[in-house]
């Protein structure tokens, strides 16, 4: 590119623009009039909001939904906030889906919200929402606390009488809610953590890496009963008795290779007398 009217080609290089989630960078450089007039405007960001989306007075089709097919308390849907909006469940626009909103509550407040559609398991994100756990105020102070992987096994867990649960927000693997304002603190004060995630590789992996993160002796490994992947198939199929169950009969983390010393007393003993195979110590 020529340079015009004496600019540099630091400048002509600035007049690029950018963009990055949530974060739009202005334009920097700006060719003006017929003789190529140049003006420098500097870049700023701005940082949108988040908005929270307003939602619909629940339809019967969604309270049936989650109180009869999934078997959630219809107490614990109001006290968690869930609402639902309408969407277009084609292209075309010729048929409405329902979609059911969960919101991440922050010290009362909406900071973020995912959306389901009911008919198909379509979800996504409100942009610029905070992100956290999917009740994040209910392990506020506690002194045990439930992770699961899901909002439905959230509030499954809830309908069990378990108050002190939170669902991570976007799969097993991805711990970046870590990060979230004081989450880390919450979780290190806490006595006990039970790691309820799907019962399945992603979820295995996943309860490692948190029990490498804040101590095997802390974090008790959840698996569900008849082969159930999650804490809602356990209350679908074995009501809130099966999912109390589960938690009761955690069992603490412990490294790759370790053997089970909890219902092995032979190599409990070979343990503690330094008759061990080293390859136990593998992983």
């Amino acid at each position: 590119r020529r340079r015009r009217c004496g600019t540099s080609k630091a400048d002509m290089n600035a007049s690029e623009a950018y963009f990055t989630d949530g974060v739009t960078m202005g334009t920097d450089g700006i060719f003006m009039g017929a003789f190529g007039n140049f003006r420098r405007a500097q870049a700023q960001a701005t940082v949108k909001a988040f908005e929270p989306l307003k939602t619909e007075v629940m339809s019967a089709e969604v309270e049936a939904y989650l109180t009869e097919d999934r078997c959630i308390a219809l107490d614990v849907v109001t006290r968690n906030k869930i609402g639902m909006q309408r969407c277009w469940a084609d292209r075309n626009k010729t048929e409405q889906d329902s979609v059911i909103v969960f919101p991440t509550i922050v010290r009362g407040e909406v900071k973020g919200q995912k959306m389901r559609r009911l008919k198909e398991k379509v979800m996504w994100k409100t942009a610029n929402g905070v992100n956290a756990l999917f009740g994040f105020d209910n392990i506020v102070g506690q002194k045990e606390i439930i992770i699961v992987e899901g909002e439905i096994d959230a509030l499954s867990c809830e309908t069990a009488g378990f108050t002190n649960v939170a669902s991570v927000s976007s799969g097993a693997g991805n711990e970046s809610w870590l990060k979230f304002e004081n989450t880390f603190e919450i979780l290190t004060k806490a006595d006990k953590i039970y790691l309820a995630a799907d019962c399945d590789a992603a979820g295995d992996a996943s309860a490692m890496r948190l029990a490498e993160i804040f101590g095997y002796m802390k974090c008790f490994r959840v698996t569900w009963m008849d082969g159930c992947k999650d804490a809602n198939e356990v209350l679908v199929n074995h009501g809130a008795d099966g999912i109390r169950k589960g938690i009761r009969n955690a069992k603490m983390s412990k490294p790759s290779g370790m053997p089970d010393l909890e219902n092995n007393k032979a190599e409990a003993m070979d343990l503690l007398e330094g008759r061990m195979d080293e390859e136990c110590y593998k992983g």
